[in-house]
C-alpha cells in the first residue's frame, strides 16, 4: 500500500500542475513605443482585423513609462530572450515575438474562443484622458497614433527627405563627372 502511495504521489503533483496551468488565464501583452512606425502598423492591423475585440490584448507603452519598460524586460527574460529588446514585442502565454511580422502572425494564429475575453483575469480599470488604463499601466483600448497634425508633419518630413536625397544624389553625380574629367586629362 505504501509503495502504491509513493508511486501515485508524483503523478498527482504532475496532474495538479497541468490542471492549474490549463486553468490559468491567458496573457496577451503587447508592448509598443510612441512614435515607433512598426508598432503603429501592428496596432492598425489589430484594429482593422478586430483582434482587440475578440482577444484580451493589453497594450503597454514603453518609451514613456518606466514600469511598462521594466515589465517588458521581465517578460523577455521569462522567454530567455537575450537579444536586444525592441518593440513591437508580444508576450503570449510564455512565448515572445518581436517585430511587426512575427507579432502579427502570432496574433492571427490564435483561436478567439480559446482566448475569450471572459477567460482573461479582470484588472482594475482607471479612466484616463487617452483611454482606459489598468492598474498595471496597460491600456485596454487600442492606442491612437494618428492625428491630422501627425499626417501633415509626416508629409512635410517626406518632402524634405526627397529634396535632401535629390541634392545628395546630384552632388555625387557632379563628383563622379569631375573625377572622370580629371582622370581623362592625365
Amino acid at each position: 500500500m505504501k509503495k502504491l502511495f509513493l508511486a501515485l504521489l508524483p503523478l498527482s503533483f504532475l496532474l495538479l500542475f497541468f490542471t492549474a496551468k490549463s486553468e490559468a488565464s491567458h496573457e496577451i501583452l503587447f508592448f509598443w513605443g510612441d512614435g515607433c512606425p512598426h508598432c503603429k502598423v501592428v496596432i492598425q492591423q489589430i484594429e482593422e482585423q478586430g483582434l482587440n475585440e475578440v482577444l484580451p490584448i493589453e497594450f503597454f507603452e514603453v518609451y514613456g513609462n518606466r514600469d511598462n519598460n521594466d515589465l517588458l524586460t521581465q517578460k523577455a527574460r521569462e522567454c530567455d530572450y537575450t537579444d536586444s529588446i525592441g518593440v513591437p514585442f508580444l508576450y503570449l502565454d510564455g512565448a515572445c515575438y518581436v517585430g511587426e511580422i512575427d507579432t502579427l502572425a502570432a496574433l492571427q494564429s490564435l483561436d478567439p474562443e480559446e482566448y475569450s475575453q471572459t477567460d482573461h483575469a479582470e484588472v482594475l480599470a482607471v479612466e484616463t484622458g487617452s483611454g482606459t488604463e489598468t492598474s498595471t499601466g496597460a491600456e485596454t483600448t487600442i492606442p491612437n497614433f494618428e492625428t491630422e497634425d501627425d499626417s501633415e508633419d509626416n508629409e512635410a518630413k517626406f518632402s524634405k527627405d526627397i529634396i535632401v536625397l535629390g541634392v545628395l544624389l546630384g552632388g555625387v553625380a557632379v563628383g563622379f563627372l569631375l573625377f572622370a574629367i580629371l582622370t581623362r586629362k592625365s
